[in-house]
């Protein structure tokens, strides 16, 4: 039994109430890891580091956890380090003994965003953070809750299955996971935000608000230990958005083709197709089967044909994908750009 898990700093997190509206991960990608899903990630390697924040007495650690995650998700849209305020979040979700449901920092980051923390500052010189700080809300204006608005996400799933694997895979393509951990006797539990992993190993890498702040998570037949002890683990959940200016970008729209003599609309997606279009953030639309497709994308050779006769085949067809809400002018230029392209595959011109 971890003696940790009883104190009073791993009670800032409660399991939320059940939602049946909620998006489950399990239902948004299907069958074995992705083949170039590497074995070891982290995602402050890939983007670089965040901010690291004692939650002093407060039991602010949900707000802090979802902070964290924001900022990775903001170096990786921006390329550019912007620590947001965990008091923007907590002060306004926290329950009336504190603490915090866990979804409710999901539904705070969709729904208002968060605001930067050289706007509403969490973080006071000189003295710790507490509970009752962490509450105070006289300063949240009209225009901190406008600087917020740049800091959302777009939507968010949990994971119920809690697999290490499934875990493993939201932390890459989704750039990290928050989720609960507590004693296995434990009724509330404390946030981490979950950053890399190690499947080989057995490890998570997590960032905590405590210090030390770097600290891992290890699974072993179905069982997770955190400081040197079993825990249980609750309310997982994961981004599954776009990063804001991408939206804007997605103006760009385009058309799917099975071939470039197909001049039919078609509106296709499996779980390949929306890792790799997620990836190079490209709004899509649309689910029907898309095994036997060829993608062709700006440059881009991509076989993802899973039918040998289809593999053979030299020629990659242009799929270009857009809403099926788009506009009669936006697919006459989808399909003057796949033209064209086809003509200078035609006639081998780069």
């Amino acid at each position: 039994m971890i003696t940790e898990m009883e104190t009073k700093q791993f009670n800032g997190a409660v399991e939320s109430p059940r939602d049946n509206r909620q998006i489950h991960y399990e239902d948004l990608v299907f069958g074995a890891l992705p083949p170039d899903m590497p074995r070891k990630y982290n995602v402050e390697e890939k983007y670089g580091k965040v901010a690291r924040t004692d939650q002093g007495s407060s039991l602010a650690c949900v707000s802090m956890g979802g902070s964290r995650y924001k900022e990775v998700k903001d170096l990786k849209e921006t390329k550019k380090f912007v620590q947001v305020s965990p008091r923007f979040i907590y002060s306004q979700y926290h329950l009336a003994n504190g603490g915090m449901y866990v979804r409710d920092v999901m539904r705070c980051l969709q729904d208002n965003g968060v605001a930067e923390e050289s706007i509403f500052s969490t973080l006071r010189a000189s003295q710790p953070i507490t509970e009752n700080w962490m509450r105070y809300k006289g300063d949240l204006t009209e225009d901190v809750k406008k600087n917020a608005e740049i800091h959302k996400i777009k939507s968010y799933a949990d994971i119920y299955t809690k697999n290490p694997e499934l875990i493993a895979r939201a932390i890459w393509e989704n750039d990290g996971v928050i989720l609960g951990i507590r004693g296995i006797n434990a009724s509330m539990g404390h946030l981490i935000f979950w950053a890399g992993y190690d499947l080989d190993a057995k490890t998570f890498d997590i960032l905590d608000s405590y210090p030390e702040f770097s600290k891992q998570i290890v699974y072993n037949n179905g069982k997770f230990y955190f400081c040197g002890g079993e825990i249980a683990l609750f309310d997982i959940f994961t981004a599954v958005d776009l990063p804001n200016s991408v939206i804007e970008s997605c103006k760009d729209m385009y058309l799917l083709r099975r071939s470039p003599y197909d001049f039919k609309e078609v509106y296709a997606l499996n779980e390949e197709v929306r890792r790799h279009i997620s990836n190079k953030q490209t709004l899509i639309e649309g689910a029907k089967d898309l095994d036997k497709y060829w993608i062709w994308q700006e440059g881009d050779n991509i076989p993802m044909a899973t039918d040998d006769e289809w593999a053979r085949h030299q020629e990659v067809a242009e799929i270009i994908l857009i809403p099926p809400d788009a506009s009669f002018g936006q697919k006459f230029g989808a399909n003057i750009k796949i033209f064209f392209s086809w003509i200078k595959r035609l006639f081998g011109i780069k």
